[in-house]
């Protein structure tokens, strides 16, 4: 589904949830492992949940932890999905829409 606008929508969505206060509103690279978890590691230390320099893949498991343990509001975009991330991503939690 090239050139229909997903990322213009998602761009749009974060934007708004960002003016609505949310507490996290995270853009991450999903193309593959290495950008996957490089980019969690950057949401963990925002979070401080993990040190910058700390291990990619504890600081990935510790938002996902936060993620599906907190319940305040949240949007992680992560594009594109790629398949190998199922272990990454939260599968619960409050879904606010």
């Amino acid at each position: 589904m090239r050139g229909v606008g997903k990322t213009q929508l998602a761009a749009a969505y974060a934007r708004s949830r960002i003016s609505d206060g949310w507490r996290l509103v995270a853009w991450v690279n999903a193309g593959d492992m290495a950008a996957l978890l490089n980019g969690m590691a950057k949401v963990a230390a925002r979070l401080c949940l993990a040190e910058p320099d700390g291990d990619p893949e504890h600081a990935a498991a510790a938002v996902r932890h936060w993620l599906t343990g907190n319940s305040a509001c949240w949007c992680l975009t992560m594009p594109p999905i790629w398949m190998g991330c199922a272990r990454l991503c939260p599968l619960q939690g409050t879904r606010r829409w």
